[in-house]
């Protein structure tokens, strides 16, 4: 092999290993939006658990005092009555409250799902198949699995 065909066999071999840092580099810019989405929806997670938790005590805790009211005087259908439906007015404004939360996060998780296929799946222009030549990459052992036919 003569010095001007070891010295094109380098550079065809050098031209794609820097479109493949560029894919690696567009791998690890990736790998930091998946985790950043990943902690957001743990936050989500989280602010929906905290409001579905706290409505569940609310409730009981209105169950209980509901209870102890009919139990105290349970000759008084009207007071009886009237704490019963204060009592379904509330958990209904709870669940009307968890619901809109969890419709809000699902709207937000759906755009940020949406931006973030949006920006992962764009190909960068260096990744077009002329500047991704596979049969001049270079990789060690690997140079037959791309051989000219």
């Amino acid at each position: 092999m003569t010095t001007a065909q070891t010295r094109k066999t380098a550079k065809d071999a050098t031209a794609p290993t820097a479109v493949f840092s560029d894919y690696l580099d567009t791998l690890s810019e990736n790998h930091t939006k998946f985790a950043e989405s990943m902690k957001e929806g743990r936050e989500r997670a989280r602010r929906i658990s905290e409001e579905l938790t706290a409505a569940m005590v609310a409730g009981q805790r209105d169950l209980l005092g509901l209870a102890r009211q009919i139990a105290a005087n349970p000759t008084d259908v009207a007071a009886s009555s009237k704490a019963v439906m204060d009592a379904a007015a509330a958990a209904q404004e709870r669940s009307l409250a968890l619901g809109k939360l969890v419709y809000s996060e699902q709207v937000e998780v759906g755009a940020e799902v949406r931006k973030f296929w949006e920006t992962t799946l764009a190909t960068p222009p260096s990744f077009s198949l002329p500047s991704f030549n596979m049969p001049n990459f270079s990789l060690p052992g690997m140079n037959s699995w791309f051989a000219k036919a």
